[in-house]
């Protein structure tokens, strides 16, 4: 069975910018962290180093330590 790398990248995406019931989008951090993932390496969508950068900075910035060395991985390719 494979992975459905774009399923993944497209539940992330709902997750991660989820609308409450007063209209206001609320940010995930393990969601914005996976979408961070699949841009870096082009899981499920085209490959994106600036997607994947701005989204892995978003979830460390809400507290993502797993996201930081995925961050820091950018940094090392000079993103």
């Amino acid at each position: 069975m494979s992975i459905n790398y774009k399923q993944i990248f497209e539940d992330a995406h709902r997750l991660a910018f989820k609308k409450d019931t007063e209209g206001n989008i609320g940010l995930n951090s393990e969601a914005l962290g996976v979408i961070g993932i699949c841009y870096m390496n082009g899981y499920g969508t085209e490959k994106n180093d600036k997607k994947a950068f701005n989204s892995l900075s978003m979830a460390v910035d809400l507290g993502n330590v797993e996201a930081i060395c995925y961050l820091a991985q950018c940094y090392c390719q000079t993103l």
